[in-house]
């Protein structure tokens, strides 16, 4: 009976550091930000935050695919739209989800990871809620992770490349972020939720629409011999001309050493652990 008890009372102890541990950590990480429980989409602070070349490639490809002409970063560094019924072109779906984005209860943190090799142009972390401790705020956090480098090294056509370029890439993530739409795909089901949805804005720009999520690859032998493993992704286009149905067809490949591998994390149940990561599902996709 008194070992029964000797070992309850570790068990609470150790229970009880736990808990510390996890309020600890919690306060330590929003100690140096004051924007910690603002929702919307943020550019990260430190080594990975983006400049202000990278900051304007970003308005630009969202300005392109929205149609938005008052998208900018305000001097905390959170996008911000002035007026959303100002807009020239553009897709509506897009401006939908950027509205949700900016206004959302979730806090889109864009870090720049340019030449990495564990990133394929982006990709979207795990869930991680912040809770303060004094006033009881919570805000989830996911960071959107670009690799500003790797569209340069997409070859296509303009049309196909415009199809999956700066822009589209980030509407994808802020669809998981914003709408937690899954990229989840089977034997049943190529393109998944998420893409579908993105096609849906590539339709409205009249742009080529993508066949299926996960990127196929093959090893190529070059002129000069060289072995080289390219990945493919395949889009369509399907309009009517001169009374005819017609349907182009559309390749985008890269080269995979130079890119990388960039295997994804997509939305896994919602986070309940104060400022720690939950585990999350895995897609097999390799690309957003």
């Amino acid at each position: 009976m008194k070992m029964a008890g000797y070992f309850r009372s570790l068990i609470g102890i150790s229970l009880f550091l736990a808990a510390c541990t996890v309020i600890c950590a919690s306060e330590k990480k929003e100690a140096p930000d004051a924007y910690t429980y603002r929702p919307g989409v943020r550019n990260t602070t430190g080594k990975n935050q983006l400049n202000e070349k990278q900051l304007k490639l970003v308005i630009e490809s969202l300005q392109a695919k929205t149609g938005f002409t008052g998208l900018r970063f305000d001097e905390a560094g959170f996008l911000t739209l002035d007026d959303p019924q100002r807009f020239a072109g553009g897709s509506a779906s897009a401006r939908e989800l950027v509205e949700k984005a900016i206004q959302g209860k979730v806090q889109l943190v864009l870090e720049n990871h340019s030449y990495s090799t564990k990133v394929a142009f982006a990709s979207i972390t795990n869930n991680l809620v912040f809770i303060n401790m004094s006033s009881k705020a919570q805000m989830e956090h996911r960071s959107v992770h670009i690799d500003f480098t790797d569209f340069g090294k997409l070859i296509g056509s303009k049309e196909v490349r415009a199809s999956f370029d700066l822009g589209i890439v980030l509407l994808h993530e802020f669809v998981h972020g914003a709408m937690n739409l899954l990229d989840r795909v089977d034997e049943w089901e190529e393109i998944g939720e998420c893409e579908r949805f993105v096609n849906t804005i590539r339709k409205e720009l009249e742009l080529p629409e993508r066949q299926h999520y996960v990127a196929r690859s093959q090893t190529v032998q070059t002129p000069m011999g060289w072995t080289v493993r390219m990945a493919e992704l395949q889009f369509a286009r399907t309009n009517y001309k001169n009374g005819t149905l017609k349907t182009d067809e559309f390749k985008l490949n890269w080269d995979v050493s130079r890119v990388g591998t960039g295997i994804r994390e997509t939305l896994g149940p919602p986070p309940n652990v104060v400022a720690t990561k939950n585990n999350e599902r895995k897609s097999t996709a390799s690309v957003p």
